[in-house]
């Protein structure tokens, strides 16, 4: 997959991984940068530099921690927070830097059965996005542009605008 950088920054590479124990950071953790995914979409977004503590796959829903800049692999058990969500732009393992959309149109990982301008929530299924509501479990800034296995089966493309969970309401 090809995402490449839009920004005047020096040192910004969206592809690069780099190991949390090494010490070394492309730029500060919690930085936002523009980019262009050249894949099939062909579109720009939003990118934010973060580490995973656990291993994420490409298009994962995940939430962000905005306290230590980590980004957890499970979003699901995090209905009610109210906190960042971000999208992994490529399979990483875990304990590494790198880069996660959060704007933009995104290629995410969902339930089977996804309709297209349905509201988003994160699934039951860790990393997953679903138009099934459950509570406290909204996605906040996102839609799906197109129904589930239009691009590709378990997967679909949604637009992103520095997507959140909704916090608790009552």
């Amino acid at each position: 997959m090809t995402f490449y950088s839009t920004s005047n920054r020096i040192g910004v590479s969206l592809g690069e991984m780099l190991p949390v124990a090494g010490g070394k950071k492309q730029v500060p953790i919690g930085t936002i940068v523009p980019g262009i995914d050249t894949n099939a979409i062909n579109v720009e977004g939003e990118y934010i530099y973060a580490f995973n503590l656990a291993p994420v796959a490409r298009g994962q829903c995940i939430y962000l921690d905005v306290f230590n800049g980590s980004a957890l692999a499970e979003s699901g058990l995090h209905a009610n927070d109210g906190g960042p969500i971000a999208f992994a732009i490529q399979d990483m393992p875990a304990t590494m830097l790198g880069w996660f959309q959060v704007s933009g149109t995104v290629f995410a990982k969902c339930a089977a059965g996804v309709v297209a301008n349905s509201k988003v929530f994160i699934s039951a299924v860790p990393g997953e996005v679903d138009d099934a509501p459950l509570p406290g479990c909204q996605i906040l800034g996102a839609e799906f542009e197109a129904a589930e296995a239009a691009i590709l089966p378990g997967f679909v493309m949604l637009t992103c605008n520095r997507p959140h969970l909704q916090g608790q309401i009552t």
